[in-house]
């Protein structure tokens, strides 16, 4: 078994890294059902907030393949997130005490469904303006009260500012090359981001770099943590009858709880999103004790 400083160390050299057995699989019944009752409510109340329904699911042939906001939607569920395990995980790479930055996103791969997702940054952070700031709204994606800020948006940009956030995701089923599983370029988070950079760096870069693409394999209850700046992509779910059904996961992402973006605030209409996370307790597995 790794030690915490290993998995660290792989994850600030490759930009990713999965943890095994972080749940078990009574506690992954447990999320799963309450990930199935909150998508139920989602479909029945499309109105949820206020907010228009294209912004809070996508709903194709029935299936819900998108959800957002799932943690702010259920509390229990939220719980996950605060895994002793992945306190600590956090706080050793991102050096400090952290806090979320959003509240969670169910992503869904159906068997038999086509969707394949090319190869991209999650070059955006959820921020809103602070008091007495005015911004062009026709400039920036606004999702679910919030706005959707690339790093080419953002005057005072760093990179220091890539190695203060990280993306979290819990993987709720089986994640095989055959239903989908997430595909990277590892080291490919060390670049400027690609919004930054001259139109056509990120195909070049992906050219010359795909030949080294890994598969995310991981079981269900496992949780991969990767950074945001990593190119990464998927494949659809190409399974039968007999295959994996489904490719679920839900991620949120942590950034390092003194991180501010100048021009900017972060979220204050989710809960806990300005808050230090603290562990919870009652979780069976703790692998760096």
């Amino acid at each position: 078994m790794n030690t915490l400083d290993q998995y660290v160390a792989q994850f600030k050299k490759d930009g990713i890294v999965t943890i095994e057995g972080v749940f078990t699989s009574d506690e992954m019944v447990t999320l799963r059902d309450l990930l199935d009752q909150t998508i139920e409510q989602a479909k029945a109340d499309l109105n949820w907030r206020g907010h228009p329904p294209e912004q809070q699911i996508h709903i194709m042939d029935g299936e819900v393949y998108v959800l957002w906001e799932v943690y702010e939607r259920c509390p229990e569920a939220a719980r996950f997130t605060l895994h002793p395990d992945l306190m600590r995980f956090g706080e050793a790479a991102l050096g400090g005490p952290v806090a979320r930055t959003n509240v969670g996103t169910m992503f869904d791969k159906v068997a038999g469904c086509g969707n394949s997702i090319d190869w991209h940054q999650d070059d955006f952070y959820q921020l809103t303006p602070p008091p007495g700031v005015t911004v062009d709204p026709s400039e920036y994606w606004k999702q679910l009260g919030n706005y959707h800020v690339r790093s080419n948006q953002i005057e005072a940009w760093t990179d220091d500012f890539i190695s203060q956030v990280m993306t979290v995701r819990i993987n709720i089923d089986d994640q095989r090359e055959e239903n989908g599983a997430l595909r990277v370029l590892p080291g490919s988070h060390k670049q400027t981001p690609f919004h930054r950079q001259e139109s056509g760096a990120q195909a070049i870069y992906v050219a010359e770099h795909e030949k080294d693409e890994l598969i995310g394999i991981a079981d269900e209850g496992s949780v991969t943590i990767y950074s945001q700046n990593l190119l990464h992509s998927s494949r659809p779910n190409q399974n039968g009858p007999e295959g994996l059904q489904r490719r679920r996961v839900i991620t949120h992402r942590v950034r390092l709880e003194s991180m501010r973006i100048p021009g900017w605030d972060w979220p204050s209409n989710w809960h806990g999103v300005n808050e230090r996370l603290v562990p919870a307790e009652g979780f069976a597995n703790q692998l760096f004790s």
